[in-house]
Order: C-alpha cells, then structure tokens, then sequence
C-alpha cells in the first residue's frame, strides 16, 4: 500500500475500553473511528484506520472495531495495535448498540500539521515551537530559536557557501551591516571562504579551526577590528613579496597582532626536524605585509605605509624559514616606509626562526633596515642558522643574522641570535662578517636583555644613539660587543664614518676568542658599566680570550668604561700604535678589576698596552697574578690608580713602563708582586705620588727619562 505516516494510536483515553457506568470490560463492544466533531457511526465521516504489524507495516482494516471481553481491541481475536493518520472522533458502543463514550477530538493537534509548522520558516513556526532549558541551577525555559539566535555565523548568511567556488564576498558585505546594527560579531565557521570583490569589516571577527579566506581577482580584505583566533592558518593568498615586495596586499590587518599561523606558517618543537615541516618565510612576509597595509606616496622617492603597524605575534617552538626575513625594502632609489609594529615572542628560548640556507651571503637573514622606521619594538624571540643536512650544521656564511637600520624609536628585548660563522677580511686584516645582530643608524634605540652566540662577531653598534642593559656573548670568535659595522657588504672599517653614543649596564662575555669588545671605527662616545669577562674556554678551564678591549688600526673610543676581567691572555686594552684610547680633550675613563693574565712575557706589551701618542686614558686598575706588566705607555698625557699583587715585571722587570710620553701616577699599591723595579722611564715624565706602597722604590731612568713626585703647596 502506499506509504503512510501513522501517528495516532486507536485508544480510548483511559487504560482500557470500559463500560460508562461501571468498571467492566465493554466485552464485544464496538469502536468508530471519524472525523473531528462529526459522528463517527456515519459511513461518510469515517476516515482510514490502519493495523500495525510487528515490523512495522501497515495494513487498512474495517471499522468497527471488535473489542474483547478484556476491553482491548483486536483483529481476528488477537489483540492488536491500531492506528491513523491524523486526530479524529471515537465513539464506543457496547454488545447492546448502546453508546457507552463519544469524544469529538481524540487528539487536540493534527500530526501532519504540526509536521508542517515545525519545517516552517514563518514567524512563531519552527523551532520557536521547541522549548529548550539548560541542565544547570536557576535556567530558565527558552525556545530553541531564542536559543540559536545568540550564536549567528556566516553561513547564516544568504549567498554565502564556503565552498571555495562561489564568491561569498556578496553575501559578506550584506550581512556585516546587519550584525553591526545587533552589534554582533562575524563568525565564520569551517569553510573556504572565495572572496572576489572587496571586504571592509569593522566588527570583530571570530575564525572557528578550519575556517578559511580566500581572496582571489585582485580582491582585499581588510580587518579594522579584533579577529580572534588560534596557531591556525585563516588566510590563503596569492601574494608574492618577494617579487613584488610592494604590490598591493590581499589582507590588511589594524586592529589586532598578527600571528604568522594565520598565513600558513608551522612550528616544530624538535629542531633536529626542521626540515619535516613547510617553509614559513612566505608566511612571515605576508603576516608583515598585513601589519603595513599598502603604501601611500610622500613624495617621488619615498612611500609609507598606510596606518601604524600592529606587531607579529610568534607562537612557541622553531619556524622553518628557507628564505631571509626582509621588512623594509627600496626599488629605483624609492624607500617604503613603516610606523609602528614589530615583532613579540613567547621567550628567547621559545619562539625560534631557523634559517636553512646556509650558503645564502647577503646581509642578514632577518633584515629590519631600508627604510625611515619609527616606533617599533621587538622582543621575546630567537634567529639562528641550522640545516641538519649540511656537514656542518650551524655554519652560516651570511653576513649577519639580525640587522636592524634606519630607525628611529626602537626597542629590542630578549632577542637572541647564534650561527653566523663566516669571517671575510678588510684589506686591513681586520676580521668582519659573522654577526650575531648588527644595529646601524638608529635614534633612541633602547635594548635590554640581548644574547648573541656561537658567531664571529656578536653585537655591533654603528652611527648608533643606544641605551640598554644586560647583554651577553657566548662562545663567539672575534668579539662579543663591537663598534662599526661589521657586515662585509658595508665599505671597511678604515672607510666608515659613523659616530656611536652608546650607554650600557650589564655586559657579560664568556670564552670569546678574540676581544671581547672591539672598537673597529673611530668616533665611539661611549659609557659601559658592569663589563663582566671571562676568558676561559667553553668546555674547558684553558684561556682563550686574547685581551678585554681591542682597537682596530683606525678605530677609537672615549667614554667610561668599568668592569671586571679574569682569565686573558693579554689583559686589558692595546690601541696597536694607531688606535685611539680617549684623545686631547676626549679622555677614555677605565676602572677594571683585572685577574689571571696568562701571556707569554714579550717586549711592548702590558696589561694596559698605550702606544699611541695621541691616546689619552685615565685609568683605576686593580690588577693581581699577571705575568705581564701594568701599563706600557707612549701616551703624551695619562693618568692611572694602580692597585697590584702578584705582578711580574716583563722584559724590563718593572711594573710600569713609560716611553716617549707622559703619565702621572695617582696612587700605588704592589703589595705581593715579584718584579724587580717599580718602573722604567725613557724619553717620558713619570710623576708618582710621595708617598707609595710598592716592594720596590727602584726606578730606572733610561736615555730622557725624568722621574718626579708631586708636592704639595698651602694656599693663603
């Protein structure tokens, strides 16, 4: 037969078909069943009723129904299960033809009708029928359509699929208007969302996981407001930034950081496999890109970006990144210029980029320069080189891992930086390449908490206003903290005209093999405190570190500088003949607790190593178990404090040595030291204090050597 929906049991109201005026079993009684308000004895208001079966078929059975002498219903004496289609009337005679109950409407709701209000989308149909109350204390009841109304997503949304083939950009322009007038926020649940035309949203945006944009045909969208989501890709997007480095961008973000995972970026928490996850540098530049907008003219060779930039947002773990980071860029002597921004990471030590192409020579792998840049801060992240495949893993050739220009208002905390290992030569034989993080020409620069590894040369500051604290160098091979710049693309240090101001607290150095501070141009006004080295090798007790300070052929510093130096070859400073250590009316200040130098005795050398005429230091040094002298000067004008136990005497057996220049000794006390003579003088004026603690008054005066005390004159 055909297909029916029974939804009505033939039954009487109560348990049982019973008679009217007793308790008793309506024995060979008869049931009719009709339509409502209608008698149902009359053929023609009858309507179907049907016999269920155990499996559920159905079959169309006969009226009046027999009932029997229990008071149930039933079909060829079996008690059975009867059924119709819609509400209907009853009416229940007894064996006599008496009539023992009527009901007009044995069911107050028509089943295929209630079928059709709750598929209705009408006003007070569909699941404004259907009660819902939560399973907590104090609910209270609520339709299921109130209930749904709190959450409207996308797809609630007339044309809009997210199938990734039809535009949906239609249907999103003409639902945000209607959300922001309920002030609501945009849901877009998973899908790809095709967007072929231009999207401006100004609420808030939530993406669900799996929830994709999809911006194609030259379309851009742009978020004014917050966008929530997770470490999961959002966007996918054509742009090249590479090629086109300032083409327009497909999405632009103002209104929240930027998390690189929304662009397809991946972390690994396993350095070891790296190579197991997708490159993240295209991702890196479009997160970048986001961040910009597009870039408005200022003038014919200088371009800026559309809106202050929020900053990247890294996630933790190690970034796969195959291509260098670059930010700022120029093309045909035009500049594009960024306001704001930066990057924020989870910790040095957990928000990892892991560059791969060793052999890539260009300046830097992550490249924050070309550009007039303002206001950017970047903190809590790490730039190394690793690639496992290679013979040696953790040798870069580039010129330095992080570079940092051309920018005013920056700040840089826990940042760390390791792997630049390749040295190329100045003509001079100064080492250069191999930097850890390179910053050149910034303005109110302030850092704090700066880590540099494993590289050539660690920091270098040039043309640079800086400040900071606490910065550390590890294992690196030149030096720890530099002046000028050291990336082999920029013209030799004896070419660059740079002047540094540059204030720091805190330096730390550990088994440097070179000089721990080097000072590779000329004009360094510098004021450092708390220089902490410590020469010894990395895993060893063996002394590496060759001196504290060193000076490039051409390179200089005045200033102050303080600190403390234990285990060196060759002690504290040399300016090599032509350096500069302080100058006429630009005294270099040192103050140095100096322990352990372990050098072998030669000619010409000392702990404070001054044979430059022009270099003037004045200098507070406690110095104990060295087997170099205190101070060789050719200086015309030095001062030095000088505390000592444990002193040899060098070639000249004296603690101090003074040629062709001039040095006034402020204060002395050599107790404990085994050279010889407390000085040797020659073509110089030393002039020492009357009264001195030394275990030896012997002074040697060489050819012009002339040797004073100073008096002391009353005033009246």
């Amino acid at each position: 037969m055909p297909d029916i929906t029974p939804n009505i049991v033939v039954s009487q109201p109560s348990k049982l078909f019973t008679l009217a005026r007793s308790f008793k079993a309506n024995a060979d009684g008869k049931i009719y069943i009709g339509k409502i308000d209608t008698d149902p004895v009359n053929p023609e208001n009858q309507i179907p009723v049907y016999l269920e079966r155990e499996d559920g078929t159905h079959v169309q059975v006969q009226q009046p129904i027999v009932i029997n002498s229990a008071g149930y219903p039933v079909y060829n004496g079996q008690i059975a299960k009867f059924v119709t289609v819609q509400g209907h009337s009853m009416a229940v005679y007894d064996a006599y033809g008496s009539q023992q109950f009527y009901y007009p409407n044995v069911l107050k709701y028509d089943p295929d009708r209630l079928r059709q209000q709750l598929a209705s989308h009408a006003a007070g149909n569909g699941d404004e029928l259907v009660a819902v109350k939560q399973p907590i204390e104090n609910s209270k009841e609520r339709t299921v359509h109130d209930w749904l109304a709190d959450i409207i997503t996308a797809k609630d949304g007339a044309n809009i699929i997210a199938d990734g083939i039809n535009n949906d950009a239609v249907g999103i322009n003409a639902l945000l208007p209607v959300l922001s007038d309920l002030q609501r926020e945009l849901i877009l649940v998973p899908g790809v969302y095709l967007i072929n035309d231009d999207i401006t949203i100004d609420i808030p945006v939530t993406f669900q996981p799996g929830a994709i944009i999809k911006p194609r045909n030259g379309a851009q969208v742009t978020f004014n407001a917050e966008i929530m989501a997770g470490n999961y890709q959002i966007f996918d997007t054509e742009d090249d930034f590479y090629t086109e480095p300032e083409a327009k961008t497909s999405i632009k973000i103002t209104g929240v950081n930027i998390r690189p995972e929304w662009f397809g970026a991946t972390t690994i928490s396993d350095v070891n496999a790296i190579l197991n996850i997708a490159d993240s540098s295209s991702a890196f530049r479009k997160a970048f890109r986001a961040a910009t907008g597009d870039f408005k003219p200022i003038d014919s060779t200088s371009y800026r970006s559309e809106f202050i930039c929020k900053k990247i947002e890294l996630s933790n773990g190690h970034y796969r990144m195959d291509k260098p980071t670059t930010h700022g860029f120029h093309k045909n002597n035009t500049f594009y210029k960024v306001n704001g921004g930066g990057y924020v990471g989870k910790g040095m030590g957990s928000s990892i980029l892991v560059y791969t192409d060793l052999h890539y020579e260009g300046n830097s792998f992550f490249d924050f320069s070309y550009g007039s840049w303002e206001m950017h801060e970047l903190s809590g992240f790490k730039c190394t080189a690793y690639n496992p495949l290679e013979d040696d893993p953790y040798y870069a050739r580039v010129g330095a891992i992080m570079l940092f220009g051309s920018t005013d208002s920056l700040i840089t905390n826990e940042i760390w930086a390791s792997g630049a290992k390749y040295i190329r030569n100045d003509p001079d034989g100064t080492r250069r390449g191999g930097v850890g993080i390179q910053f050149e020409s910034l303005v109110d620069h302030s850092f704090c908490n700066l880590l540099v590894e494993h590289c050539i040369n660690g920091i270098a500051f040039s043309s640079c206003i800086s400040t900071g604290v606490n910065i550390k160098g590890f294992s690196n091979t030149v030096s720890d903290f530099a002046f000028g710049n050291f990336i082999p693309d920029w013209p030799p240090l004896s070419e660059q005209i740079t002047s540094n101001v540059i204030s720091i607290n805190g330096l730390e150095s550990k088994a440097c093999g070179a000089t721990p501070m080097f000072f590779g141009t000329n004009d360094n006004n510098v004021v450092i405190t708390g220089l902490l080295i410590d020469g010894r090798a990395e895993a060893s007790l063996s002394t590496v570190t060759y001196q504290a300070i060193g000076i490039s052929k051409s390179g200089g510093v005045h200033g102050t500088i303080t600190g403390i130096a234990v285990n060196t070859n060759y002690g504290l400073i040399d300016d090599i003949g032509t350096g500069s250590a302080g100058s006429a009316g630009k005294t270099l200040y040192l103050n140095f607790v100096i322990s352990g130098v372990y050098g072998t005795i030669g000619s010409e050398f000392s702990v404070i190593n001054i044979t430059n005429p022009k270099s003037h230091i004045n200098a507070t040094l406690s110095l104990s178990n060295s087997s170099l002298p205190a101070i060789l000067s050719y200086s015309s004008y030095s001062t030095i404090s000088l505390s000592c136990s444990g002193v040899d005497g060098g070639t000249q057996d004296a603690l101090i040595e003074v040629k062709n220049g001039n040095l006034i000794i402020n204060s002395l006390d050599d107790s404990g030291s085994t050279y010889g003579k407390l000085a040797y003088v020659e073509n110089a004026v030393l002039i020492i204090p009357p009264i001195i603690l030394s275990t030896s008054r012997i002074a040697i005066k060489g050819s012009g050597g002339i040797i004073k005390t100073t008096s002391i004159i009353d005033f009246t």
